[in-house]
């Protein structure tokens, strides 16, 4: 199942880029199920950024997040504040993100999630990888 949602982001003092949502089951579990939401330039339909979620009972665990235009931070940061609306509206109060350091936006991704009140605790790097789990309540 396929859900397209639409949606301003605020770009500027009287300015706004219209974006389009796409959520997909991708497949159910035992307890919730994995879906994916991405987001898309309303406007050329380019792929912006996409993430893939676990909803697990009360919380959600994000597997994945990317984003290709970091150059206009309220882009992704629109994308983070439509997944947490979202997931509200579905009952869930936690939000959890392990974010590896794997490439050279880690540092974008970590400061998007700490500027969206996220909680950070570095995990250490047992995989030869920097990590951190971030966490919200909502």
């Amino acid at each position: 199942m396929v859900d397209l949602e639409y949606d301003k982001i605020r770009t500027g003092l009287f300015s706004g880029k219209s974006v389009g949502y796409e959520s997909k089951l991708i497949r159910p579990t035992a307890t919730g199920e994995v879906r994916s939401l991405t987001m898309y330039d309303y406007d050329t339909q380019r792929r912006l950024g996409s993430m893939e979620y676990e909803i697990d009972g009360s919380q959600v665990k994000v597997n994945g997040f990317s984003f290709d235009e970091w150059d206009d931070q309220r882009l992704p940061e629109g994308f983070l504040k439509f997944f947490i609306k979202k997931m509200k509206k579905r009952g869930v109060s936690k939000v959890i993100v392990e974010l590896y350091d794997t490439g050279h936006r880690t540092h974008d991704k970590l400061t998007l999630f700490k500027n969206m009140k996220f909680k950070t605790d570095t995990t250490g790097n047992m995989t030869g990888y920097q990590s951190w789990l971030l966490t919200r309540d909502i």
